[in-house]
């Protein structure tokens, strides 16, 4: 007896069953059109941003790109310096759970090495954690882009 699959309920014949031309090419309609579905969804999207490289967006520019404003309901970017910011830097209220952060690194004494910067997100504050070889030597500068969706 024939069982379906778990998303598209594509006919699976089981070994007993005879070979089922109807079956055969219901399975191929369904995953044409989900195909078909997916390139017009993929075009659409590509349509509302456009291509960065081609229309010489920045990641700002395209974020705040007013053909998708309901996308974006907040852009905030902080930068954080280890011998001059706390490690903990204040933000506008946000919902982690809504957000991505983009980290732009820049080191000013590449002699130290390059050390690992990582960050936690909360609702009002970006604590940030590194290690380097020596705290008291190392210059560490990273900016911070906090990104959150509706």
């Amino acid at each position: 007896m024939s069982t379906f699959t778990e998303n598209y309920d594509l006919i699976k014949p089981s070994e007993e069953d005879y070979f089922d031309v109807q079956d055969f090419n219901e399975n191929f309609d369904a995953i044409d059109g989900q195909m078909a579905l997916t390139e017009r969804e993929i075009a659409g999207i590509n349509e509302k941003i456009g291509s960065p490289a081609e229309s010489g967006q920045t990641i700002f520019s395209l974020l705040n790109n007013m053909k998708f404003p309901s996308l974006i309901k907040s852009i905030q970017r902080v930068f954080y310096h280890n011998k001059n910011t706390g490690k903990e830097l204040s933000i506008n209220t946000v919902d982690p759970a809504h957000c991505i952060v983009l980290m732009e690194r820049v080191y000013d004494n590449y002699d130290a090495g390059r050390p690992y910067v990582d960050y936690t997100l909360s609702s009002n504050l970006l604590t940030i954690s590194h290690g380097t070889a020596s705290y008291s030597t190392n210059v560490i500068c990273c900016g911070f882009w906090i990104i959150e969706f509706n």
